[in-house]
């Protein structure tokens, strides 16, 4: 105990300290309170809670229990939906009320509001991305529905019931850091979470990276290093030659855009998606598992923070019984299975994100389009700054989305004056598609429920215990003209404004494959005979080491489903070294440089802790496309990483071997790769020297806390793993929830894990306790309890929600 009280006191006066000694003094909340013993960060020391009944002021058809096993896991049983969401909304409230705060603050922009002026620009940009009105939108198409009215309100009051029961002691320390109180919750809040998910998945967008490429490239060269589709790819869905319909032509012109693009480009419009990182999932289906029994694998890769981006539950009331996570402040489970089906997501990674170069009047009040100038629409917000100050800002609107960038807001932005057309921004209604999911026995209402998602594009990987499995890549995507979208449109003409959609029947999915396999990693979705243009942001590389590893064996079991999830192997890396070696004359090399070309010709291609070789190919590669695309430093974006390896091959005298700081000789291919080599083996030595060369020492994840105090992280958690890899990870990015179910007949087994824990406490046990095993490829099997009995029999405490 006393240790436990040390090392939150010492939180305490670091923290403060962090405070006194930034330029932010004044967001020091009071000494005294912070410090206090009875209501201070002492209270926050652990997890006190013990099997206990709480009267709530809320009209339940019947008491809800809430089981938690050994994990902090709750298994909530209730009468109904109404008494569950309830119960939810109450639990996610005590496990994660401050996230669940920031994160609504973060997406509406109110962060000014608890922190200081310093982050009224965030707030600003937040407000004009559109993010706020759109969930406004959002709400009132969700609540024309009573019983998603009804969802949301139980819920909203099951969050409240435990804010209204909360005592300065009981504060989460985050609160009490930033001297301010929790606001009630609201059904508005629910939905700018959801929005905030949406946003992470879909917020990139690269129409100003690629619209200068385009400008100042040659036709030919602009094809080759940017639009060529992949050549060597594992597709969703495949598509017979003969239903490839005629599709309109490239009728984009740029002629309208001017110099203001042959600046450098700035990402002040970027989100923190990054597309080099993506989502596995795959299913395969009874033929081809040991117990005839279809097993489904899935690990989203986003962003890794503490307290954790998931919270796992089970969910159980008249009809339903879920198990899996969700995002706190999201009611439902949004990843997991039941009785009868499971389900796992990745991100679509298409283009729903468009910027359109307007013709604006000098007071904003009108834009011009199709030859006649229209009024824009004016929205007022009133963002709070702490210590009470109010800052105005007025957002202008055309028909194509907001203006975000204007005279009063980034006047030196690239994207001044351009208006933003966002799927965000369109009102849906995606939590009764995943409320619909968790009540799905079979693949027809598993249809059923998906064609509620229209958010953005996420891939949906099936499988039911019937047999069947099935990949639906599901949302609202607009019917395009080739290359609409990918650069920055024309605002003033409506023709290129989208008006219709793809038919939800043929968006691409594939059923019950011959095969019996079928595998989503973000890869291009469909073969090149798919009777729609799209574009996006999509890697091939893992969807194949998945294939070639679910190709290697006729029968697989829930073990060889953790190794795959585990897999360390770089695709991409078992094709280029190999043609990097050719251009490597060994009769030139000294001994150590000998030594290295050995080990790599050796080389299994796996990024594992212990791999002392994987490192100097990573500096290798990094050389070589730091060497060849120097062209493109002002651009924002170079060719990616295939591109520049079937270079290599094809065409080594290419112009863009040839360094632009060398003027008295022309480089070839051969000439990079070896002066890269010599460069990569320079700086092999010295991490040599320094922190040796295992991949593991040279690749630490950090889990920074939303605040970014470091003693409420936990940073340098040296890993396995790479972007290239199955499990995929770098510094802040990696599988944050690692899920494998085999749904059997009489009940599913699933094992899964998320680097985190429940709590979003610092001082309890369960904020970090699953770092350690995630990081050693631990799983843990779930409990998935078929009554309340056999769940007070698995579990270590019990919390009754009462009404009377």
């Amino acid at each position: 105990m006393k240790k436990v009280f040390d090392q939150i006191f010492s939180i305490g006066i670091i923290v403060i300290l962090i405070f006194i000694l930034s330029d932010r003094f004044f967001m020091l909340p009071p000494l005294g309170r912070v410090l206090d013993p009875y209501v201070g960060i002492v209270q926050n020391e652990g997890d006190t809670d013990q099997n206990n009944a709480v009267k709530v002021d809320f009209k339940l058809k019947d008491s809800v229990n809430i089981f938690f096993d050994e994990r902090m896991v709750p298994h909530i049983f209730a009468n109904d939906f109404s008494d569950l969401a309830f119960a939810q909304g109450y639990i996610m409230g005590k496990l994660r009320l401050w996230q669940m705060d920031f994160i609504v603050r973060s997406t509406k922009g109110s962060l000014s509001e608890i922190l200081s002026k310093d982050y009224l620009d965030f707030d600003r940009n937040q407000r004009r991305l559109g993010y706020l009105i759109a969930a406004k939108r959002t709400l009132q198409h969700m609540e024309k529905d009573p019983a998603m009215k009804n969802i949301l309100e139980s819920f909203t009051a099951g969050v409240n019931a435990y804010v209204d029961a909360l005592d300065d002691r009981q504060m989460p320390i985050e609160f009490k850091m930033l001297g301010y109180r929790p606001e009630k919750w609201t059904s508005l809040n629910t939905v700018l979470v959801m929005k905030s998910m949406i946003g992470n998945l879909s917020g990139y967008e690269e129409d100003e990276k690629l619209t200068k490429l385009k400008k100042n490239l040659s036709e030919g060269d602009f094809k080759e290093l940017f639009s060529s589709p992949a050549e060597d790819i594992e597709p969703l869905a495949r598509y017979e030659h003969n239903k490839f319909l005629d599709l309109l032509n490239d009728s984009l012109g740029l002629e309208y855009l001017d110099h203001i693009l042959l600046h450098e480009i700035k990402d002040e419009s970027q989100v923190a998606f990054n597309p080099n990182f993506g989502s596995n999932s795959w299913v395969v289906g009874p033929k081809k598992t040991k117990s005839g029994s279809p097993i489904l694998s899935n690990d989203p890769h986003l962003g890794l923070s503490l307290p954790a981006i998931w919270i796992e539950m089970q969910l159980v009331c008249k009809g339903m019984n879920v198990y899996g996570v969700t995002i706190p402040g999201i009611p439902a489970i949004l990843i997991g299975y039941n009785k009868k089906v499971a389900w796992g997501i990745t991100n679509g990674a298409m283009d729903v994100k468009d910027w359109y170069k307007m013709k604006i009047s000098s007071d904003y009040s009108k834009y011009f389009i199709d030859g006649k100038w229209q009024n824009t629409s004016m929205f007022i917000d009133t963002i709070k700054v702490k210590n009470d100050q109010f800052f105005i800002d007025t957002t202008y609107y055309s028909c194509h989305g907001p203006i975000v960038y204007d005279k009063n807001f980034k006047p030196q932005s690239s994207l001044n004056n351009h208006a933003l057309r966002w799927q965000l921004h369109e009102p849906s209604n995606d939590l009764t598609a995943f409320m619909m999911i968790n009540q799905s026995h079979n693949m027809e209402e598993f249809k059923t429920a998906i064609s509620n998602f229209e958010g953005t594009m996420l891939n949906f990987t099936f499988a039911s215990t019937n047999g069947d499995i099935a990949g639906f890549l599901q949302g609202k995507y607009p019917i395009k003209y080739i290359n609409q979208g990918a650069f920055i449109l024309d605002g003033t003409t409506s023709k290129h404004l989208y008006k219709n959609y793809i038919p939800e029947k043929e968006l691409p999915h594939v059923e019950n494959p011959s095969n019996q396999i079928i595998i989503s990693a973000n890869q291009t979705p469909t073969d090149r005979f798919y009777p729609y243009y799209y574009n996006g942001y999509f890697i091939e590389n893992r969807a194949k080491q998945i294939m070639s590893r679910l190709n290697h064996n006729k029968q697989f079991d829930l073990n060889m489903m953790k190794d795959i999830q585990l897999d360390n192997v770089s695709y991409f890396a078992s094709l280029s070294v190999p043609v990097l070696l050719q251009y490597v004359d060994q009769k030139n090399l000294n001994e150590r440089e000998r030594n290295v070309i050995s080990r790599l010709s050796h080389w299994d291609y796996s990024f594992n802790y212990e791999n002392d070789i994987a490192g100097f190919y990573y500096l290798w590669w990094e050389n070589l496309k730091k060497l060849t695309w120097d062209e493109f430093k002002t651009y924002g974006k170079s060719p990616n990483d295939d591109v520049l390896l079937k270079l290599i091959k094809t065409k080594p005298d290419n112009t863009y071997f040839d360094e632009t700081e060398t003027t008295e000789v022309k480089e070839n291919a051969a000439a990079v790769v070896l002066k890269a080599f010599r460069n990569a083996i320079s700086e092999y030595a010295e991490e040599e020297d320094l922190n040796g060369t295992k991949w593991g020492t040279h690749n630490p994840v950090n889990f920074h806390h939303l605040l970014k105090v470091k003693e409420m992280s936990e940073l340098r958690v040296f890993s396995s793993g790479h972007p290239d890899a199955i499990n995929s990870i770098s510094k802040t990015w990696g599988p944050s929830w690692r899920m494998i179910v085999e749904l059997h007949q009489n009940e599913p087994v699933g094992y899964g894990i998320f680097p985190g824990g429940q709590s979003g406490n610092p001082g309890s046990k369960y904020y970090r306790s699953n770092i350690t095993g995630w990081n050693q490829g631990k799983f843990y099997k779930h409990k998935f309890f078929q009554s309340a009995q056999s769940a007070s029999n698995g579990s270590e405490r019990k919390l009754t929600l009462y009404d009377e």
